[in-house]
């Protein structure tokens, strides 16, 4: 076979229907390539879930919390303020943190010590053969051991966190369902131990830490405030009532006492000024406010009894009596000794005036010189004050480490020390196995293995080409393939009449008369050959033109199309009517491709590839374009020019499977004998009736 055979098939175009009933048939045909691999997993999936050991998986459910109170908190909290610890958030990467604790190795060993995993065949590779395993791992050595029963352990494990939640989720599995509900407890409570533990390992590292920061800031502090009373001290600035130096005090105390000696001589100054006034207007009567002399305060009653005698008097005496007269020298006399005793007050006023504005501007003196003082101790001051601050930013430094310590030291001490985390559900002994799910398991084998199985034939299809109907073929790159590859030839048969072809002769009666289902007998005997890499071809011509080869080749291409994918090639440019469409001669010629020439015989799933509009002849390059369509068909049907006016059909008989006579009566012996002599695998006689037709119609 030459090398034409080797090249890889032609490939569907992508314009190609995809034919859902071929792809059903195909499936059909191949129905046990889908029945047994679907039984064989039905098998093994159930043979699996029989034999295997069961697994229980128990669960238990924490969440993560600040669990302070002030019951639990040292020293409890200020009464009446707010305890805001329980609803402080907890960061979401602090929550998911809590997995790796929870799967931590000092937490597995202690697990494992406390459930007794140590000796469990399950767990422990060393309980079921010791002295073969002794050697594999480590010798025996308890640290190895330790560790394979860790990693058994762990691997069993499974924690995580619920999603959008502070829930952490503990699993485990086992063969013993109390086991795993055992452990997944103990798991849990020992990670709330270890947040206890944690906590109290950190106040005592705290408490170790503060106690040594506290004696040093102790030591700091009683240095400060030695150096800030020796510079005080040296300096004259000792603190005085109310955190003030002397100085300051003294400052303050003249201040003061000058606000009352202005005070004073304001309201002297005042008092001379408005008896003053009295005195000038004559207004004797209003004196005795003004001063707080006794004599003038007597005087002034004496003046206004006597006033009311005159006024009694006068009721019943006239202003000249003696009486009036004399009362009025006593009221005259009086008045003069309340102007005289007024002046002395005036002129006792003004003097105290006096004294008070000298000891106003003494006081003024005496503060000028202490503020000059004062601002001279400024700068020694101002450095005191920082010998201060920083001793007292230290102290408040001890106070607050002591406090804390205090804390710290309460909260190492006691066995109470919550961890941030709670049990909401324990896990109790599951009853049914979480491992392996029968149903599902055999459901989807079964279903796994029918899917694969079936898309095993259906891609087998699509790969073949075979899968898609009505669109065009394209076959190969024609240019490669018409100037390179070699015709297929078949050997040529010895012209003798093997029992086969005898086989496969049109049966006769007795009469000579044809079988009249020879068609519908040869298109059986060809759907019944077993499908090959190449498609079977079939040659289809006439003894003379009176005969159409065109219209029983597209008979035997309809019914062969039914099932399988058929094109019809015409081989001779008499055939075709439809000299305006493109065929094989364009495609030889060049003008035309496969997809401008194939085109689909309406209401029948067969493919035509028609003479063309170019004539041409029959040679190595249509050879080459009739073995690439058979790449991609399952049936190739050749319409040859006439016995008689060509040698076309004897051409291609070495490489088709058959040879169709299309006759109108009684079939020439010698046609056949010539096509059985060309090398045809067999030669079927078709009796049809003369017609001029070229191209008929589905």
């Amino acid at each position: 076979m030459s090398s034409t055979m080797d090249r890889p098939s032609a490939v569907p175009s992508s314009d190609g229907e995809l034919d859902v009933a071929g792809i059903g048939r195909a499936i059909a045909r191949r129905k046990m390539w889908v029945v047994w691999p679907t039984l064989a997993c039905l098998l093994g999936s159930v043979a699996f879930v029989a034999l295997v050991t069961p697994k229980y998986t128990a669960s238990s459910s924490l969440i993560i919390e600040n669990q302070e109170s002030f019951f639990t908190r040292p020293g409890g909290v200020t009464p009446g303020a707010s305890d805001n610890s329980q609803s402080a958030p907890i960061d979401p990467e602090a929550v998911a943190s809590q997995v790796q604790v929870a799967t931590s190795r000092d937490l597995g060993l202690k697990a494992i010590g406390e459930l007794g995993l140590r000796g469990n065949p399950e767990f422990d590779p060393t309980a079921k053969a010791p002295g073969l395993l002794s050697g594999l791992f480590g010798g025996g050595e308890q640290g190895s051991v330790d560790d394979r029963i860790l990693e058994n352990f762990l691997e069993q494990l499974n924690v995580f966190v619920v999603v959008k939640s502070r829930v952490l989720q503990v699993e485990f599995s086992s063969r013993d369902p109390a086991l795993a509900a055992r452990a997944a407890n103990k798991v849990a409570d020992l990670y709330i131990n270890s947040q206890s533990d944690a906590k109290r390992d950190s106040a005592r590292a705290a408490a170790e830490s503060l106690a040594s920061l506290i004696s040093n800031l102790r030591t700091k502090v009683s240095v400060a405030e030695s150096a800030s009373e020796e510079f005080r001290a040296t300096h004259g600035l000792t603190i005085g009532a109310n955190n003030i130096t002397m100085n300051g005090q003294q400052l303050s105390d003249l201040n003061q006492s000058l606000g009352l000696a202005k005070a004073a001589q304001a309201e002297t100054t005042a008092k001379s000024k408005s008896l003053r006034e009295m005195l000038k207007d004559g207004r004797l009567g209003d004196v005795t406010d003004v001063s707080n002399n006794e004599l003038i305060r007597r005087l002034s009653e004496t003046r206004a009894t006597l006033r009311g005698q005159i006024a009694s008097e006068s009721r019943t005496l006239m202003p000249g009596h003696p009486r009036i007269k004399e009362l009025n020298a006593q009221l005259g006399e009086l008045d003069s000794e309340i102007r005289l005793a007024a002046e002395r007050a005036a002129r006792t006023l003004e003097n105290d005036a006096k004294v008070a504005g000298v000891r106003v501007d003494n006081l003024l003196t005496a503060i000028a010189q202490q503020k000059k003082e004062v601002g001279g101790a400024s700068d020694d001051e101002a450095h005191a004050r920082e010998l201060d601050r920083v001793a007292k930013e230290l102290k408040d430094q001890l106070e607050s480490n002591m406090t804390k310590y205090q804390e710290a030291t309460a909260r190492e001490k006691s066995e109470s020390t919550p961890g941030d985390a709670r049990i909401v559900s324990r896990a109790i002994a599951p009853l049914l196995p979480s491992f392996p799910k029968k149903a599902p398991i055999i459901a989807f084998s079964t279903v796994a293995g029918l899917l694969l199985s079936a898309g095993t034939v259906v891609s087998a299809e699509l790969m073949s080409g075979r899968a898609y109907g009505p669109g065009v073929a394209a076959p190969i790159d024609e240019a490669a393939e018409i100037n390179h590859a070699p015709i297929r030839r078949a050997p040529t048969p010895a012209p003798v009449e093997t029992p086969m072809m005898a086989s496969r002769r049109p049966r006769r009666s007795e009469g000579g008369e044809q079988v009249p289902d020879a068609m519908t007998g040869l298109v059986a005997r060809l759907l019944a050959e077993p499908e090959g890499e190449y498609a079977q071809r079939v040659v289809v011509t006439t003894e003379a033109d009176e005969v159409s080869a065109r219209a029983a080749a597209a008979a035997i291409g309809r019914a062969l199309a039914r099932d399988r994918r058929v094109i019809l090639v015409e081989l001779d440019d008499r055939l075709g009517e439809r000299t305006d469409a493109a065929g094989l001669g364009d495609i030889l010629a060049g003008s035309a491709d496969f997809e401008e020439a194939i085109y689909r015989e309406p209401g029948a799933r067969m493919h035509v590839l028609p003479a063309g509009r170019e004539a041409f002849g029959y040679d190595e390059n249509c050879a080459v374009i009739i073995d690439a369509l058979s790449r991609t068909y399952d049936f190739v049907v050749l319409v040859a020019p006439p016995l008689g006016d060509s040698e076309v059909a004897l051409s291609v008989a070495p490489d088709c499977e058959c040879a169709v006579l299309a006759c109108a009566d009684e079939p020439n012996d010698l046609a056949m004998d010539e096509l059985t002599h060309a090398g045809a695998g067999a030669v079927v006689a078709i009796p049809r009736p003369a017609s001029k037709t070229g191209r008929t119609a589905a």
